[in-house]
């Protein structure tokens, strides 16, 4: 709280209208401002109308004047004025971006202003106005979400900072409501299928983790469900109205991804121009679920350690750190610890990772799930075609029940999908299951010198040949490449390609 000069609104004044190049002459109206925008009683027109940011001012002594306007309009904000609480919540909407409100103000007071404003326009700050001695009101404000609180002696200069603050965070706010929607994880419906006592068991972990809101490290083989367990404890936790938003640490180019997680500063002398928040900012006061957390750069790791001590992102190129407030919930296919001893992963960034572990089993320790949780894909698979799912006979339910399922519950939901586009009724029956069985091995000891991939296509030859690298590479992209003799871009091709992408 600030408390300078009592002449501080004054010299305000003087000072805008130096700058504007002229000083009235002759006495002021004690009830207007020379430049509103738009005020509680309609609109003003005027040639000189600043385009800058809508600031919002509230009170009566605050609008009785014209130097609070015309400081604000020297630096290009619009003013919108309203002499009454009422009055000020009737006319918010998205173009203002902050508001400027005496604690004292009439009809809704200032506090129930500020509380109303918090709950239904979180993105916009408010900065209260109090009297000198106000102290009891000023602090209660602050705690309930007060960007900041002034006297109405203060100076003015330092004012108009914070108002240009608290515009630039309003802006980043909205900027990261307009950007969330498109790295959010996939919506519908998130079940843990199975009533094996190995999912019984996991499934009382996962809604004992879901309410302690720390962060949780998943660890499990690729294909098993990571994801789906993250999303479920997100959706579960004290965070579930917030945003979850996911970076998967091994599908983006290193060369993108510090600034796809950290976001960039206007001022990053390496892509100018090109500011944005990153995942990180993204996912404040919510979830950021980190897939493959053990494929992330060594720098990246350096950078998400500061992040999570300092409890503040710094984008590239940034001088200044953003506060954020999120829990973290990162999945590896590896192990952790050995890649610690490996120097391949900062110890202690695990221990800031590995506040609550789980492992996800493999689905081929818990085949007698495997009905319950094939019934429950093909009934999201049918959700998204926008028909009744069908159901397996008894030949093809046998089938899945006998398969290893190496690919786990990625596999599983692949051979569904194929087979769900295959069968002609309303049942599945064996034959459907075209991608059950991979290639078998070639037979050395064969008399005939032929392989055994006689009846399979290229493409899924292909199509096994990469799923069983990558599976045998412990998820690791770039491994898988180096293995196959092809290039890392041709593995994202072919993940694509074969719908591979979530496999984890």
């Amino acid at each position: 709280m600030s408390t300078l000069s009592q002449n501080g609104a004054v010299r305000a004044a003087a000072h805008a209208e130096h700058r504007a190049g002229s000083v009235p002459h002759g006495p002021r109206e004690p009830h207007a401002m020379a430049f509103r925008a738009k005020s509680a009683g309609g609109e003003h027109a005027d040639s000189s109308q600043p385009t800058g940011p809508v600031v919002l001012v509230g009170g009566e002594e605050l609008t009785a004047g014209r130097a609070l306007a015309r400081l604000l309009e020297s630096a290009n904000y619009r003013v919108w004025t309203a002499d009454s609480g009422r009055s000020a919540l009737a006319m918010m909407s998205d173009e203002v971006s902050v508001v400027l409100i005496d604690l004292a103000i009439s009809e809704v007071s200032g506090r129930d202003c500020l509380r109303h404003l918090r709950q239904h326009h979180p993105d916009v700050p408010v900065i209260l106005i109090s009297r000198v001695g106000d102290v009891p009101d000023v602090v209660p404000a602050l705690r309930e979400g007060a960007f900041e609180c002034f006297t109405r002696s203060c100076h003015p200069e330092q004012l108009l900072a914070r108002v240009r603050e608290a515009a630039r965070a309003a802006r980043l706010a909205r900027d990261n409501r307009a950007l969330r929607q498109a790295v959010q994880c996939p919506g519908g419906d998130v079940t843990l299928a199975g009533r094996s006592p190995v999912m019984q068991s996991l499934r009382q972990q996962i809604e004992t983790f879901a309410r302690l809101d720390s962060n949780v490290l998943i660890t499990g083989p690729a294909g098993s469900g990571k994801t789906t367990v993250a999303r479920w404890i997100h959706e579960h936790g004290p965070r579930a109205s917030q945003p979850l938003v996911r970076a998967h640490c091994g599908e983006m180019p290193r060369d993108v991804f510090e600034a796809e997680l950290f976001g960039r500063a206007p001022g990053d002398p390496t892509r100018p121009g090109d500011d944005r928040p990153g995942r990180i900012e993204m996912a404040h006061r919510g979830t950021l679920l980190l897939d493959e957390i053990a494929d992330l750069p060594a720098e990246a790791q350096n950078r998400l350690f500061d992040t999570l001590q300092e409890r503040a992102v710094r984008r590239l190129g940034a001088d200044v750190a953003t506060p954020i407030e999120l829990r973290v919930i990162a999945t590896t296919s590896r192990d952790p610890a050995l890649l610690c001893r490996q120097g391949c992963f900062r110890e202690d960034l695990l221990f800031r990772l590995d506040v609550l572990a789980l492992r996800v089993p493999a689905l081929a320790d818990h085949l007698e799930d495997v009905p319950d949780v094939a019934a429950a894909m093909l009934a999201r698979i049918a959700r998204r075609r926008g028909c009744a799912p069908p159901e397996l006979a008894v030949d093809a339910l046998e089938a899945l029940q006998q398969h290893t399922w190496p690919g786990n519950a990625r596999e599983l939901e692949s051979v569904l999908e194929h087979a769900f586009s295959l069968c002609r009724g309303a049942t599945i029956a064996r034959r459907n299951l075209t991608r059950l069985s991979a290639p078998p091995a070639a037979d050395p000891e064969a008399g005939s010198g032929k392989m055994a991939l006689a009846g399979f296509t290229l493409a899924e030859i292909e199509r096994c040949a990469i799923i069983e690298t990558m599976q045998a590479c412990g998820g690791n992209k770039a491994q898988t490449a180096r293995t196959l003799g092809v290039s890392e871009k041709t593995i994202y091709n072919k993940i694509k390609q074969y719908n591979l992408r979530s496999r984890a």
